[in-house]
């Protein structure tokens, strides 16, 4: 089973923070629990996270509905789109 930790701090490993504490602390417990299940980290402020926007990703969609050839920047957001939802589509959602 893999399980998906997001973590929404900017300064994410910063052991200063209490943020960093609870994730150690998660990770820790978890691990003992369930050591053969698998953790997928995904810090929010490292990646680009297209907004539902025209400019973004209802632009590109409409765009993919009407078979409209994609610019370069759109599909840049096309490809993050997609690794993000298979990123949430591949856990296990308790």
């Amino acid at each position: 089973m893999k399980t998906l930790l997001l973590n929404a701090h900017p300064d994410n490993n910063n052991p200063n923070y209490f943020t960093f504490a609870l994730k150690e602390e998660f990770l820790k417990h978890y691990n003992l629990m369930f050591p053969q299940n698998e953790i997928d980290v995904l810090n929010l402020y490292d990646e680009k996270i297209p907004t539902l926007s025209k400019k973004e990703l209802t632009g590109v969609w409409r765009k993919q509905e009407n078979n409209e050839t994609l610019t370069q920047s759109e599909f840049m957001i096309a490809i993050q789109s997609e690794k993000l939802l298979k990123q949430f589509k591949k856990v296990i959602i308790l």
